[in-house]
């Protein structure tokens, strides 16, 4: 099976190149690492903790493999906070363009249950979000096949119902056989597609007017086009939509024992990935972070629900109100009650480094 597959193949390019521009300056160079992470004299308190390259929290990346993103991908990795303030096209929250939009493309199963994905979202990047639901969503022959065992319980008041509309003439989703499965996959490019038609359709007038970017959720896989095996997800800055499959999330895509948690937690953190990259935030090879490239269920597993100092500051850039200090407490008790327990784990550290009370 080919290697070329991530979970964010990033559409638009504006990269300045660094010195040098391999994955390995990136993690192993402290210069270059304060270099690419600028002048942050202007933060104090919690959040000027959470900026700083010695904590012990921060784990420097492992050489790669060779079907690693980072070896497969030398040069990416490497984005400057000069080079994310240059990107014209990034979201950037303001006004009443504050709502993250996730659009269920088609039947998802009980062991990703809508409400706590919603709330896991907006617990990390702190802006609300909205569930959407077209009645009638092309669909293909592959499904995800989890058992609800399991589930991870979401607190009663993150229940999130979606709303459902009713699309106008839509143009309809491409998709082929996969060559290395046998299974259908939507080509990328046509959900975005359908989904910029359906988003200018008169039922989708009142979420346009707070959307500030959309994902795109189903259940088929995905491909970006007959060069590609597969992308878990994908997403298109210059538009402020991704698209995401949860297909080959599931441990029993390639007939392995049903894990709904281990679903749950990939498809959070896929979403959680491909979301921060519409803010204009790059894959990342300074330290292990959510936005590390994967090509592969392995590297996708090491990916932490965290980001790295440069990721997050590139995030406070284009999100005034984020509040660092809440973030901790916020998905330290988020990944207690969702069971993630790596993550928890740090998130408590976090907390303490940050000198944040939990409460």
């Amino acid at each position: 099976a080919s290697t070329q597959s991530t979970w964010g193949f990033f559409l638009f390019t504006d990269f300045i190149p660094m010195r040098p521009t391999r994955w390995r300056a990136a993690n192993e160079s402290d210069e270059l690492a304060a270099h690419a992470l600028g002048d942050i004299a202007q933060f104090s308190g919690a959040t000027h903790r959470s900026l700083q390259w010695d904590s012990p929290l921060l784990e420097r990346l492992p050489p790669p493999g060779p079907s690693d993103w980072r070896a497969c991908h030398p040069d990416d990795g490497n984005q400057t906070m000069l080079s994310h303030n240059r990107n014209q096209f990034k979201a950037t929250v303001h006004g009443s363009h504050r709502t993250l939009v996730i659009v269920l493309f088609d039947e998802t199963p009980p062991s990703l249950p809508v409400d706590g994905l919603s709330l896991c979202v907006s617990t990390f990047i702190q802006l609300p979000v909205e569930i959407v639901r077209p009645p009638s969503s092309p669909s293909a022959a592959a499904a995800s096949t989890s058992t609800p065992a399991a589930v991870p319980k979401v607190p009663a008041k993150a229940k999130a119902t979606p709303k459902a509309v009713a699309p106008s003439s839509l143009p309809p989703v491409q998709s082929r056989i996969n060559p290395d499965t046998g299974r259908p996959q939507f080509y990328s490019g046509s959900v975005m597609a359908w989904y910029s038609a359906f988003l200018k359709s008169t039922t989708m007038k009142e979420v346009a007017r707070r959307l500030l970017v959309s994902m795109v959720l189903c259940s088929t896989d995905l491909t970006p086009d007959d060069s590609h095996n597969f992308v878990f997800g994908i997403s298109n800055i210059t538009e402020g939509i991704g698209v995401q499959s949860y297909a080959r999330l599931d441990p029993t895509f390639f007939r392995g024992a049903p894990n709904p948690q281990l679903l749950y937690l990939r498809t959070v953190r896929v979403l959680c990935h491909e979301l921060t990259h519409l803010f204009g935030i790059k894959h990342c090879a300074f330290r292990r972070c959510l936005m590390n490239g994967a090509n592969h269920e392995e590297e996708m597993d090491a990916q932490p629900l965290h980001l790295c100092p440069l990721c997050l500051r590139k995030l406070l850039a284009v999100h005034p109100t984020f509040d660092v200090a809440k973030q901790a407490v916020d998905m330290l008790h988020l990944c207690e009650t969702m069971h993630f327990e790596r993550d928890a784990l740090w998130w408590a550290e976090r907390a303490r480094e940050l000198q944040v009370p939990v409460v």
